[in-house]
Formats: C-alpha cells, sequence, structure tokens
C-alpha cells in the first residue's frame, strides 16, 4: 500500500485491476477486499470476474472438469459467471461480485481516490472522478443483470 502512495507522489498514477473467482481464491475473506483497496486508494480499481476464454488451456482445463457452466460466447466478457471453481456456488459468487463492486464502487470510496487525491490537480480528479462514476453504473447493471 506505501507503494502506490510512493508512485502517486512521483507523479505516477496508479491502476488496479482484480480478477475474481480464480481457484484457490477465499470467499471467506472478501469482506477484507475493499478495505484493502480502500487503504492502498489506487485512483482507478476495475473488478472482473475470472473469465476462462475458448482455446486457452484454462477454458479446456475447466470443460474437461465439468466447471463451465456455459458456452454462450455473448457473455464471455469477464462480466458473467461462466465457470465455478473450488466449492462456490453460482449464487455465491454473484454475491460476492455484488457486495466487493457495491463497496469499491461507493460514492465514499470514489470520492476518496478521486476527488480527495491531494497530488493531482483538479481538472485531472474531475475526470478521474467521471471516469470511476461511469464505472459504477456499468457495475451496478452489471449486478442488477445478475441477480
Amino acid at each position: 500500500m506505501e507503494g502506490v502512495g510512493r508512485t502517486d507522489k512521483a507523479g505516477i498514477r496508479v491502476g488496479s485491476s482484480f480478477v475474481l473467482a480464480a481457484e484457490g481464491d477465499q470467499l471467506e475473506g472478501d469482506q477484507k477486499f475493499p478495505e484493502f483497496v480502500d487503504a492502498a486508494s489506487p485512483e482507478r480499481v476495475d473488478v472482473f470476474l475470472l473469465t476462462p476464454f475458448p482455446g486457452t488451456v484454462l477454458f479446456d482445463k475447466l470443460d474437461q472438469e465439468g466447471k463451465i457452466l456455459s458456452k454462450n460466447w455473448d457473455n464471455y466478457n469477464a462480466k458473467h459467471v461462466n465457470c465455478l471453481l473450488a466449492d462456490s456456488e453460482k449464487e455465491e459468487l454473484i454475491e460476492k461480485f455484488s457486495y466487493i463492486g457495491s463497496r469499491i464502487y461507493s460514492w465514499r470510496s470514489i470520492l476518496k481516490r478521486t476527488l480527495c487525491d491531494r497530488y493531482w490537480g483538479l481538472f485531472d480528479r474531475v475526470v478521474l472522478f467521471f471516469t470511476q462514476a461511469r464505472r459504477r453504473r456499468i457495475f451496478r447493471d452489471i449486478a442488477r443483470r445478475m441477480s
């Protein structure tokens, strides 16, 4: 987390992307994940679901194990549950994705990451705010369609 602050001070913007539902993920630890993101405070955050794209080793492995839930290729966009790993259930994974996204894309969290950042100028902070507000809207649409 200190590394994010040092790179900010050096004028380097930090963005982060996280993939949920990877093999070995512990669903119990998910309540702490948004706290980690808040503490690290990267200015841009993206959250995706693991998507085993056709033609990859991961897809073939999961398909052989019977863990592919759908072969509707329109849903292979990192925003739909297409496979299950470990002991997770689809509903549990949707709940996890919704919980994490609602915390990371809350207005409080967005404001902290963007407008309250003291290392960037006002114009940059406003642009970042609207970018994250758009990501919030996209996330909410995805979460609504999932449930």
